[in-house]
């Protein structure tokens, strides 16, 4: 059984007032167009989709058509879609490349770590994207979009979500603000925690043990509108998920079908993701460089495994802990001239220690 709580210190979407911009689609183009113009399958999911049940945002993809999730634990959900998974899929914040040389080619829990709570908007473009991302958006793109911030003369709001769920112990919470500041910059981000228990199944299966799980994450946007028809935007976003375990792997794995459970004590992984960038962008330019978006981001990514072996008593045999730390430099130039050419320039800069 599932419980969702929303209560709102000020309604963010409320459903009188003046009119809603019409939906536009950025990830396949790279431009504001309409879903139902571009050459693409596309499908759009908003803040009240991602908010209605997934527990994280690789869980929202589920529903979606040509998209298939495999979870091997409740923090390792990787997505297929139409039929790849991992790097060969590109997965986007806010427009900025979250891939690293760090990832697998099979399934595997990166996508776990964006946070579906912070999100406003889930862009998913089906079918190769390589023109504008690269050799590895083979099946497909997806971005995720959070909360533009007010304008300069926007008033503060909140909003507070809360989740629960009997079938997994778990509680999840989230806390949103917006506002404007001094000197014209307006900001919004919000804090998310979230706690998910051991998993409770249907029919004789039960209760599956050392499945749980602790995430904290934190993001924050700032916006300022410029002379000229220019924008200045800052991001942060930090992940932390502790202790997320591979239960099938470990003794409490539970036989299914004539399967055995796994010889290990256990299996847990933490995850750290940081992801600061800056942009400025322009319209109405005119020439060459008519529209225009450059951006500067840092990610870092670092990763640790804890094992615990056993011998044939089921003494412990001694662990190992291993892992990884990605940092990516990243800067990209986009442009758009007043003839309809769409041009630009990506690059990165990693360094990988493992």
């Amino acid at each position: 059984m599932l419980g969702l709580l929303p209560l709102l210190l000020q309604d963010p979407l409320p459903e009188s007032g003046p009119p809603r911009a019409p939906e536009v689609l950025v990830t396949a183009t790279v431009l504001e167009e309409d879903p139902l113009e571009v050459p693409w399958s596309v499908t759009l999911l908003g803040r009240e989709e991602l908010l209605e049940g997934p527990r994280t945002l690789p869980e929202a993809l589920a529903a979606v058509p040509s998209v298939m999730v495999q979870k091997t634990a409740y923090g390792q959900s990787s997505p297929y879609i139409r039929g790849f998974t991992s790097y060969h899929n590109v997965l986007l914040v806010d427009g900025i490349r979250l891939n690293h040389t760090a990832m697998r080619s099979g399934p595997n829990q990166y996508w776990s770590t964006v946070d579906g709570f912070a999100t406003e908007r889930l862009e998913v473009v089906r079918g190769p994207g390589g023109v504008l991302y690269g050799s590895d958006a083979v099946g497909g793109v997806v971005n995720a979009i959070s909360a533009h911030p007010p304008g300069p003369s926007g008033s503060p709001a909140g909003s507070l979500f809360l989740r629960g769920a009997s079938a997994e112990h778990g509680a999840s919470g989230r806390v949103d603000f917006s506002g404007a500041l001094d000197g014209g910059w307006g900001f919004s981000g919000g804090l998310s925690r979230k706690s998910f228990g051991d998993l409770v199944a249907g029919g004789a299966t039960g209760l599956q043990p050392s499945t749980g799980y602790e995430e904290e994450d934190a993001d924050l946007r700032l916006r300022r509108e410029l002379s000229g028809g220019m924008t200045l935007d800052f991001g942060f976003q930090r992940v932390f998920q502790d202790d997320v375990p591979r239960t099938h792997k470990t003794v409490d794995g539970l036989s299914w079908n004539g399967t055995s459970p796994g010889d290990e004590l256990f299996r847990l992984l933490d995850q750290r993701r940081q992801l600061v960038w800056g942009s400025l962008s322009w319209k109405d330019g005119g020439g060459w460089a008519d529209d225009a978006e450059l951006t500067l981001s840092l990610h870092r990514h670092d990763q640790d495994r804890n094992r615990m072996k056993r011998d044939g008593s089921g003494n412990p045999t001694g662990g190992d802990l291993t892992g990884f730390g990605v940092d990516d430099l990243g800067l990209s130039a986009r442009f758009h001239s007043d003839g309809g050419w769409v041009w630009g320039e990506e690059a990165h800069d990693e360094s990988v220690d493992s």
